[in-house]
């Protein structure tokens, strides 16, 4: 046995080989480590998730960049089971506005100070945010952070979208602003109301306070009215409800309009007063790249427009069922304007809503398109009216209605973006929820028919081929 020379092996190859090694990994910890203390000392965060949950819009940063007055945000937590998703969200806040200021508040720690957020109607949670600037808050519960999806089968809602930067950006506003504009629903007459019609939410999110109107024991329509809506009477206007409706109009007033055919002399009037008709004629559509599941079901074309203007932008495609023709008639004001907000192709149609509609074969007596579907009109502001009165008349009242508005982001964007022009409010900010659960996908008839020759047809033939002619080759060999 030889003997072991220690210093020897020192400066052996192995030990060289070795040391490098350890003194390489060693030097990559270090590197390591150094680099995770330098990216703590950096603001800069990625979201990398798919749908960018977590990213601001840029909306909301240019809000938050004008600022002009410190606004506070309170997060109610009484433990630290606090939620990443709210966590990473107001962090996101903190850091784009130097006037905002972020706050973990215990309300049982600090009694006086939940007092003056609370209500009978709002109770300070666990987890609730609390927006306030001056004297104006609004509070912004766990509840409002989601959009849920509730099923009629009974079964428990779940979780759609993350709603939180729209929640958050709204409040703001709300809190920047000296007063509510007030959207009113006609009542009296068989209609609808915003809150039948599941849609009272999206505007209360954007601070708008909704209410119901009847004119039954009024003289006149409220001067508080800022926009009216009227959605698909059951029953004509009466003669002195007439009246009072032109006269608010005459007066700047707002007005939207939307029904199902209808024959009533006293609504027709009041539209006709402004050079407009809703025609009971359902437009079919020919053409299959605009409609989906049936002709009936259009996927109309959008005009450009203060009110359309983000729809084409983002290339949103908008849902119009069983949708009308609106026709001009003759103008009693020559200082009105008309401006087409949607309307069907060249190839589309129309049949009598009141006639059989049992077969959709066009027939020589048919008119033919297009057709608008929605129009916006203007009147000036003149001699006793202190500003201009607008309407907009929308063909299709199923566009407000389940499942067609919840499925079709569209829908929800032209009609909030439709509110916000009558109100004069086209810069109201619409932040989109960020959609955690599905992804909302509208195909025409001709894409539905091209993707399922695709998956059904030409990929398992494709796999069978390759698979053939694979098989094909080692039998050769």
């Amino acid at each position: 046995m030889k003997n072991f020379n220690l210093f020897k092996s020192f400066r052996g190859r192995k030990f060289q080989y070795g040391g490098f090694a350890a003194l390489a990994a060693l030097a990559a910890v270090l590197l390591a480590i150094t680099v995770n203390l330098l990216v703590e000392q950096i603001p800069l965060r990625l979201d990398l998730t798919q749908k960018k949950i977590f990213s601001l819009s840029e909306e909301t940063q240019k809000l938050l960049a004008s600022l002009d007055r410190e606004i506070r945000i309170y997060h109610v937590l009484k433990t630290e089971s606090e939620d990443p998703q709210v966590r990473e969200v107001l962090r996101r806040y903190g850091a784009a506005a130097d006037r905002l200021v972020i706050e973990t508040v215990d309300p049982e720690l600090n009694p006086g100070w939940a007092k003056q957020f609370e209500s009978d109607e709002t109770a300070l949670r666990e987890g609730t945010l609390v927006v306030s600037a001056g004297k104006r808050f609004k509070v912004i519960t766990r509840m409002d952070m989601y959009n849920l999806s509730y099923s009629d089968s009974g079964a428990p809602p779940t979780i759609q979208s993350l709603a939180l930067e729209q929640r958050i950006t709204s409040a703001i506003q709300y809190v920047l602003s000296p007063r509510n504009t007030t959207v009113y629903t006609l009542q009296g007459h068989g209609e609808e109301s915003l809150a039948s019609l599941r849609l009272q939410r999206i505007l209360e999110n954007l601070n708008y306070d909704v209410k119901e109107l009847n004119l039954l024991t009024l003289r006149e329509v409220p001067a508080e009215v800022d926009v009216l809506a009227i959605l698909n009477p059951t029953n004509d206007l009466s003669n002195p409800d007439l009246e009072k409706l032109l006269a608010y109009m005459d007066r700047g007033g707002r007005l939207l309009v939307a029904t199902d055919p209808m024959e009533f002399p006293n609504l027709s009037e009041l539209l006709k007063a402004y050079g407009i008709a809703i025609r009971p004629l359902l437009v079919v559509e020919s053409l299959d790249t605009s409609f989906t599941g049936n002709p009936f079901m259009l996927l109309p074309a959008l005009e450009l427009h203060e009110i359309t203007k983000s729809l084409r932008s983002n290339d949103m495609a908008v849902l119009f069922p069983f949708a009308q023709a609106i026709e001009r008639t003759e103008l009693k004001k020559k200082n009105i304007r008309h401006e087409r907000l949607v309307f069907s192709t060249r190839d589309s149609y129309g049949k009598s809503a009141f006639g059989n509609l049992a077969s959709l074969e066009k027939l020589r007596t048919d008119p033919e398109g297009p057709f608008t579907l929605a129009v916006a009109v203007t009147d000036p502001e003149g001699e006793g009216r202190p500003q201009e009165t607008r309407l907009v008349a929308i063909g299709s009242y199923r566009f407000f209605t389940q499942p067609f508005f919840t499925t079709t982001p569209g829908n929800s964007e032209l009609f909030v973006n439709s509110i916000n022009w009558l109100a004069n409010r086209e810069e109201a900010l619409i932040i989109q929820p960020k959609d955690l659960v599905r992804f909302p996908l509208v195909m025409s008839n001709r894409e539905k028919t091209l993707w399922a020759l695709l998956v059904v047809f030409l990929m398992p033939l494709a796999a069978f081929t390759s698979g053939f002619l694979v098989w094909i080759k080692r039998r050769h060999r």
